[in-house]
């Protein structure tokens, strides 16, 4: 406790080298716009380290559409600051693996997740993030490595954890694999300390902080080339296939709690779970309802 007690202190006196963060950044859309569209341009005419952004890209199909500026404006700032200069990657439908930044940390980009950084001014490691995303930081006491969602702040020095932030659930997720990080909800300032395996979820319509909520193995699965199970109820088995792959499936969730699922799959997409599943249990029957949906009977006897 007194070791938490400290780290918490000590991550808490970094917020005093973050303070040049503006909490409420209000942008200059047409500023912003300006400056995107120099950046692709000088984007087109360079290779790309991880992923190159076209024209089509998400942020410019918004910029066409007058009806949402309000949030092309919050977009813009969130993503595109004026100062200082950022990089950004974005995923559709691939994780991105390893990617190492110029301080030497790593980063796993999750489907359809949207990340910038910026390490231009001395002292400052900034992150943004919209969906979901894995670090391993490089340990610089000199320099925090702070992550901004829409909703929360987290600072860090040197740890490893799990940022969950996608928009349409309705909630931010962290959770810490090694290390110490200070969480911090924006709004309500709100903030928490937490250590190696811990876990904080701050959900955004009911503002409630919950900590210290179970860490579990599908938390961070999805940046795993490799799947293992050991002795996984099949209803947590779907709960995975639900939030990392869209995929659907109805059944009676009493009648498949004690169904246990123990193996070790060479990949982790959805087809190779599903066909684990029915080579396990040949009992079932899983029928594809449609794209994605499927329906559930039988027994796992």
């Amino acid at each position: 406790m007194q070791q938490k007690r400290e780290s918490g202190d000590s991550l808490r006196k970094i917020w005093q080298l973050t303070a040049g963060y503006k909490d409420s950044y209000q942008p200059d859309v047409e500023k912003g716009l300006v400056r995107f569209k120099k950046r692709i341009a000088r984007l087109e005419s360079e290779e790309a380290d991880v992923i190159t952004l076209r024209r089509t890209s998400w942020l410019l199909r918004i910029a066409a559409s007058t009806v949402i500026l309000i949030g092309l404006g919050y977009l813009i700032g969130f993503f595109l600051n004026e100062s200082p200069d950022w990089q950004e990657i974005r995923t559709t439908n691939q994780v991105v693996e390893g990617v190492v930044l110029p301080d030497g940390s790593k980063i796993w980009l999750n489907k359809n997740s949207q990340l910038a950084y910026s390490f231009d001014e001395p002292g400052k490691r900034l992150i943004k993030l919209n969906g979901e995303a894995f670090f391993k930081v490089a340990n610089n006491e000199n320099s925090p490595f702070v992550v901004q969602t829409a909703q929360s702040t987290i600072v860090v020095l040197g740890t490893a954890f799990n940022v969950r932030a996608n928009p349409d659930e309705g909630k931010t997720i962290v959770e810490v694999e090694e290390g110490s990080v200070l969480f911090r909800v924006n709004t309500t300032r709100e903030e928490s300390t937490l250590s190696a395996n811990d876990k904080i979820v701050w959900e955004h319509s009911a503002e409630s902080l919950s900590l210290n909520q179970k860490v579990e193995w599908k938390d961070t699965a999805w940046k795993a080339k490799k799947l293992s199970f050991s002795d996984e109820p099949l209803p947590h088995v779907f709960d995975y296939l639900r939030d990392n792959f869209g995929i659907e499936i109805s059944y009676i969730r009493k009648d498949f709690i004690d169904c246990p699922l123990t193996a070790t799959l060479v990949d982790n997409t959805a087809s190779t779970i599903l066909k684990q599943v029915e080579s396990a249990f040949p009992s079932m029957r899983l029928v594809e309802i449609n794209t994605n949906s499927y329906q559930l009977s039988g027994h796992c006897d």
